[in-house]
C-alpha cells in the first residue's frame, strides 16, 4: 500500500509539474541574462529614454532592477536605485544583459565604464 501512495504522490507532482509549464513567452524574464554589450550611451526612443550604440546597432536601455535614465539639469544621466548617477549620455560603457525584443537591451546592474 506505501508503494502504491509513494507512485501516486510522483504522479500527481509530474503532472503538477508538467501543467505549470508555458510555451507562451513570459514579459518579463525570470533571472538575468548574462550577455554582455559595449557602447556609447545615446538619446535613444521617448524622451527621457537612453540607449546604446554598439557599431550600427541602436538599442534602447531597460532596467527592471531599480537603474533608470533621467534628466538632470539638462543632461541624459542613468541613476542607481538609490539616485546615484552612475553614467551620462555620450560615456562608452558596458552592459551586462540581453536583448529579449527587437531594439531594447534589458539591463542588468549598472552600465561600467570603459577608459578611453
Amino acid at each position: 500500500m506505501a508503494g502504491r501512495v509513494a507512485s501516486l504522490v510522483a504522479g500527481v507532482a509530474l503532472v503538477a509539474s508538467i501543467a505549470g509549464c508555458s510555451s507562451a513567452p513570459s514579459s518579463a524574464p525570470v533571472g538575468c541574462p548574462a550577455a554582455l554589450i559595449e557602447g556609447v550611451l545615446e538619446p535613444l526612443g521617448p524622451p527621457g529614454s537612453i540607449g546604446i550604440m554598439e557599431g550600427p546597432s541602436h538599442l534602447i536601455l531597460s532596467w527592471h532592477d531599480g537603474f533608470h535614465p533621467a534628466t538632470i539639469n539638462g543632461a541624459l544621466v542613468v541613476l542607481a536605485p538609490d539616485g546615484t548617477v552612475v553614467a551620462r549620455e555620450g560615456d562608452r560603457v558596458q552592459v551586462t544583459g540581453g536583448q529579449l525584443k527587437a531594439g531594447e537591451w534589458f539591463a542588468c546592474g549598472a552600465p561600467r565604464p570603459i577608459a578611453g
